[in-house]
């Protein structure tokens, strides 16, 4: 009877396995995987264990190392928002592959920007995040004194910055991502607010295509990062710089801002940057090169806005000098978009003696600029302007047997002096 039992029992055994649903025979490192709290030794996340649910903030300390299998799922819960982090000062290595991207998003099923907050490299050393999708952040990949390698990525409707660099000792690579929002209906343009932002850092920025950023690339208070061959697209300031002196080569910056309603390919604040041969078009307002960043343009060789070489567009220290025959419109009898600047058609910094003859300027927010500057305007024609001319810091202009407006003159001080005759 006993031997007839042992078969009995071992089949019934099988036909009860058999019907338990499927979740219910998980392992304890079958997916999903609840994770928080600090890393004691090097980690693997794992396709067996995928999706990872970040409950609570992620901690990855010196000299540990968290590694992602490609594939690999990585979910943030959102009780509440915007409250989860993975925190690196030791090493992560995100690293899927062209056909099997990790990827980072929110648990929520009705995602929005700001669902989770970061991805934080802090003092991390050897990290690489590569072939990796990233939506639903908030600031979310946060590089603070130290030198990842960030590329073939695609970041997707961060509410706040999508890479944000801190120095000083921060040179990353950032190279080849594309950096966008998806959300553009409803007033949803713009939803990303910065694409890449640095800090007094020096990382290399090449590659990346950037679009619906309502800034592209935001350098500000020192380093000087390298920013080339990338496409900044359709957000409201393509790149934007402060008191910083960049390197920025090879861009195509095109269809920032609205024309007639503002937004800057190029904007620059107390800044000398080397501007080298980008092509900047159909913006609202293609370059916008103050007073206070005049150094700029000595280091700037090969710029095109909207087809007219930069260097026609600004004057600095010119001596002597005579313009004749300038025929500018902001490009738009070749079909371009947008004032060109937001100085003048010519504008003169530091300039003395200069004689524009037989210009024909229009279809811009200032024709002729000048800033402690003097010259001759002769036999020319200003016309579709708000600013037929703009004379700051101590300008003197004279305008003779010239076309223009006297209702379209903008004098900012009282040493600046335009005469008619």
């Amino acid at each position: 009877m006993r031997r007839v039992a042992i078969p009995v029992l071992a089949f019934l055994l099988v036909v009860v396995l058999l019907s338990i649903p499927a979740p219910l025979l998980r392992t304890a490192t079958a997916g999903p995987t609840l994770v928080s709290g600090t890393l004691t030794a090097n980690t693997t996340w794992t396709i067996p264990g995928s999706p990872y649910v970040v409950t609570g903030d992620v901690l990855v300390p010196e000299g540990v190392r968290l590694t992602l299998e490609p594939g690999v799922q990585v979910r943030f819960d959102t009780t509440p928002p915007a409250s989860h982090s993975i925190v690196v000062s030791g090493t992560i290595l995100s690293v899927g592959r062209p056909d099997l991207h990790v990827t980072f998003t929110s648990d929520d099923p009705f995602p929005d920007r700001n669902d989770w907050v970061s991805i934080q490299l802090q003092g991390s050393v050897g990290s690489v995040i590569e072939w990796t999708d990233f939506a639903w952040g908030s600031m979310t990949i946060d590089i603070r004194q130290c030198s990842p390698r960030i590329a073939n990525n695609t970041i997707l409707d961060s509410g706040l910055r999508a890479i944000q660099v801190i120095g000083p000792g921060a040179d990353p690579v950032i190279e080849n991502n594309t950096i966008r929002t998806q959300l553009l209906a409803e007033n949803k343009t713009f939803n990303q607010r910065t694409g890449i932002i640095t800090q007094d850092a020096n990382p290399v920025i090449r590659n990346n295509t950037l679009i619906d950023n309502y800034f592209g690339i935001y350098v500000y208070l020192g380093g000087q990062p390298r920013i080339e061959n990338n496409t900044i697209r359709n957000g409201w300031v393509g790149l934007l710089v402060l008191s910083s002196s960049p390197v920025v080569a090879n861009n195509l910056i095109e269809g920032n801002g609205l024309a007639g309603y503002g937004g800057t390919g190029v904007l620059l604040s107390d800044s000398a940057v080397a501007l080298r041969d980008n092509v900047i078009r159909n913006n609202g307002v293609g370059v916008d090169v103050p007073y206070n960043s005049k150094e700029t343009l000595p280091l700037s060789l090969g710029n095109v806005v909207n087809g007219v070489p930069m260097e026609t567009l600004y004057r600095y220290r010119a001596r002597d000098v005579v313009i004749a025959g300038a025929d500018l419109d902001s490009g738009r009898s070749s079909g371009f978009t947008g004032n060109a600047t937001e100085q003048g058609l010519l504008t003169l910094y530091d300039s003395v003696n200069v004689t524009v003859s037989a210009a024909r300027l229009r279809n811009n927010a200032a024709l002729v600029f000048a800033a402690n500057s003097t010259a001759t305007v002769v036999n020319s024609t200003l016309t579709n302007s708000s600013n037929d001319f703009f004379l700051t810091s101590v300008s003197q202009i004279a305008s003779l047997n010239t076309n223009s407006r006297m209702h379209a003159v903008n004098i900012t001080d009282t040493r600046s002096t335009l005469t008619i005759k």
